[in-house]
């Protein structure tokens, strides 16, 4: 979406995606420097890349890589995506990535059937933003979750998975993570 100063992405659909390449595909992306990003009731479902391909695959449902500020990602659906093909190694599946932010809200969020030959399948994830951003992440549900990688040494499976952003404050409770 373009930039704002706030960005407001309400009771939107995206389904129904199919690729057949390597490559990243995005159901929502936010890739523009709007300060505040509203993101509620959205529904992003069946995306799929059936790429047998030796070259990495990523797919995320709603990705944010935008400037900090305060970001909201409340209501969400995504579900049923899946990269059932590839033979790469890196390959990535998650169903909402939000990189930054001072004040960042992931809340009421559905992110399930999520399923692929995978090495990093994750409901939520967040690399973290460098300085001090306060993270809550409350009463979401993430399962459903399968990743059928083969693989003892690369690779994971998580609900939630937080990484980077050592002087941040991460505020995670009440959410229901199973069947994974």
């Amino acid at each position: 979406w373009a930039s704002a100063t706030d960005l407001y992405a309400r009771g939107n659909t995206v389904n129904n995606l199919s690729r057949n390449t390597a490559g990243t595909t995005y159901g929502m992306f936010s890739g523009s420097s709007s300060t505040n990003e509203y993101i509620k009731y959205n529904t992003v479902s069946n995306l799929s890349n059936t790429a047998a391909s030796a070259t990495s695959v990523t797919m995320r449902g709603i990705y944010q890589l935008t400037a900090t500020g305060i970001k909201e990602f409340t209501n969400n659906t995504v579900h049923s995506l899946s990269i059932p093909n590839s033979t790469a190694t890196g390959c990535t599946l998650e169903g909402l990535r939000v990189n930054y932010g001072v004040t960042v809200s992931i809340s009421g969020n559905s992110i399930y059937n999520l399923t692929g030959v995978v090495n990093t399948l994750v409901g939520f994830a967040t690399a973290g933003t460098t300085g001090s951003a306060t993270y809550t992440i409350s009463k979401n549900k993430f399962y459903g979750l399968q990743s059928t990688r083969n693989s003892a040494t690369t690779g994971f499976c998580s609900g939630i998975l937080i990484s980077g952003g050592t002087s941040n404050t991460y505020n995670v409770f009440n959410n229901l993570i199973g069947d994974i």
